[in-house]
């Protein structure tokens, strides 16, 4: 399994002090499947992280904003262990699956 990290959505300010259209909050999805057999598993997390945008000497024009660069500063923005953390919440949630516990449904 290999969690594939996405951008669905940045949320800008058009005017903040001399820069425009800033960059303040990334919204953000991770997820990851596996087969077993003939059944794929999946596991799916998504949040949203605000930016500090008290220093804006590393800006980036919004229209050059690449979501491998939004990405680093998503990982840049959040706790130490947060990729780890989210990519075992969507193993749990996988192993889960595949590995139920209960059931339901009638015998015939």
């Amino acid at each position: 399994m290999a969690a594939t990290w996405s951008i669905e959505s940045l949320e800008r300010t058009f005017k903040l002090g001399s820069k425009s259209n800033v960059v303040t909050k990334i919204h953000w999805n991770c997820n990851d499947s596996t087969t077993v057999g003939e059944d794929t598993f999946s596991g799916r997390v998504s949040g949203s992280q605000g930016l500090d945008t008290s220093d804006l000497s590393g800006f980036v024009a919004y229209t050059k904003v690449t979501e491998e660069a939004a990405l680093g500063w998503l990982m840049d923005a959040e706790d130490e262990g947060f990729k780890a953390t989210v990519e075992a919440k969507i193993a749990a949630q996988i192993e889960k699956q595949s590995t139920p516990t209960s059931g339901s449904g009638v015998p015939w």
